[in-house]
């Protein structure tokens, strides 16, 4: 049995009848609540703001992707930026967490 059409991350409750056509059915299975696996987010964080610290250092602040676009729990966020010789990833674990002081900039 395969169900379609059910946006990522959804809690559902599935319960399941059989019976004979014509008779009363007979209830199998009742109350499962499944979720579906989430999706990577359809959407970017919102409202990115740099703030200057120091000469050679700036924060950079976000708000959350929005609902609508998540599908699923957002579980951190990764800042992509190129330094003056090379690209670096920063992986900001727990998607709480939606601020990151970029420092040592040359």
């Amino acid at each position: 049995l395969v169900f379609k059409g059910i946006n990522p991350s959804s809690y559902c409750e599935i319960t399941l009848f059989i019976g004979l056509f014509g008779t009363e059915h007979i209830e199998f299975d009742s109350g499962n609540i499944v979720t579906t696996l989430s999706a990577e987010s359809t959407s970017s964080p919102e409202n990115i703001t740099f703030t200057s610290v120091e000469a050679r250092s700036f924060n950079i602040t976000w708000e959350e992707v929005p609902c609508s676009g998540q599908n699923g729990p957002i579980t951190g966020y990764l800042l992509y930026y190129t330094n003056t010789t090379f690209p670096d990833t920063i992986n900001i674990t727990g998607g709480e967490n939606r601020s990151y002081t970029l420092t040592e900039l040359k």
